[in-house]
């Protein structure tokens, strides 16, 4: 008995937004501030 394999191609794609908290960021004057900055990614799988 003979068995085929057939390669069926599966992609993927994601797409995140978000923000991320720097805690060691600096304001104008020099003093610790908590920044919130945006952030994106995309994720492609093949």
């Amino acid at each position: 008995m003979r068995i085929k394999k057939f390669f069926k191609p599966h992609h993927q794609i994601g797409i995140s937004i978000n923000y991320i908290h720097v805690f060691e960021g600096r304001d104008g004057e020099g003093n610790r501030e908590v920044l919130s900055l945006p952030a994106c990614g995309v994720d492609y799988t093949f």
